[in-house]
């Protein structure tokens, strides 16, 4: 049996419910981030050792879960379209946030200097503490009003505004 050019591009896994390319990446962002988040969890657990790879795991977890959230708020194009433009915001500003905190775990472990977040001035809370508030409100604003909207599965939109 020889490849065809269709079968050699094909993609290996397919998403039902994604239906462009586009949809696809956030579609597979929506699975990666939340396993990398999990991975540097662990990575947070494990202790010392592990503290380059609970910053690179949290670096890589945030630009999915900010593709994640574009694809969710994607459904709200034409039933929300200013709440879209706030959450829009909302998740781009704590997706920044949380790369800048996963990029400070490293610094602050290679140059061996006190982290930002533990010197509690104005400045660290504005820098990292603020807009780490928003991710898991905009994911909750967006699992509500996913449900409210009837957007996807109610109870995935539930579990996405509790979780």
């Amino acid at each position: 049996m020889t490849a065809t050019a269709s079968s050699v591009f094909a993609p290996s896994v397919s998403v039902p419910i994604a239906q462009t390319p586009t949809q696809r990446v956030m579609a597979h962002a929506a699975g990666v981030g939340p396993v990398l988040l999990l991975a540097a969890s662990f990575a947070w657990q494990a202790g010392d050792g592990y503290a380059e790879w609970r910053g690179i795991l949290s670096f890589w977890a945030f630009p999915a879960l900010l593709l994640a959230g574009l694809g969710l708020l994607s459904r709200f194009e034409d039933e929300a379209p200013r709440a879209r433009a706030v959450l829009t915001a909302t998740l781009g500003i704590a997706a920044v946030a949380g790369g800048a905190f996963a990029t400070e775990v490293n610094m602050v472990e290679h140059f061996e200097i006190e982290r930002l977040i533990d010197q509690q001035t104005p400045s660290a809370m504005l820098a990292l503490g603020m807009p780490g508030l928003l991710f898991p409100v905009s994911m909750v604003a967006i699992g509500v009003l996913s449900y409210r909207l009837g957007t996807m599965p109610r109870i995935e939109a539930a579990l996405l505004a509790v979780g």
